[in-house]
């Protein structure tokens, strides 16, 4: 019984906080002569750091697990390789250069895979 009250109080918050997020403009009259506030939400601008954060966190994964596969040397020439061709490589190339997290997250895979290897 107790998971039902719960619930239905999760339910009745959750009614109040969306009420509480709208703003009363004007009051329409219904076909049925029903007074009602006609609402509009607010308009919220946020910048969306958890994705932009979740992006970089893989991003350092990637080039990390990169760098453990390939080798570092490998790594490097295949990066300078790149660095002198077209514009695009290029500028791949600066994104994806060995940095510190990206080689802590190396080394971090090859202690992974060691203890994972272990009998």
């Amino acid at each position: 019984m107790s998971h039902q009250i719960q619930l239905f109080n999760h339910r009745v918050n959750r009614i109040e906080r969306n009420y509480a997020n709208r703003i009363p403009e004007t009051f329409t009259i219904n076909e049925d002569g029903l007074v009602v506030p006609r609402t509009r939400r607010r308009l919220r601008f946020r910048f969306p750091f958890r994705a932009l954060i979740s992006g970089l966190v893989c991003a350092f994964l990637v080039k990390g697990f990169l760098i453990y596969h390939l080798g570092q040397e490998d790594y490097t020439s295949r990066i300078d390789r790149m660095l002198t061709g077209s514009t695009v490589d290029q500028a791949a190339a600066r994104v994806l250069l060995p940095d510190q997290a990206s080689l802590w997250v190396s080394e971090q895979y090859a202690v992974l895979v060691t203890f994972i290897r272990q009998p």
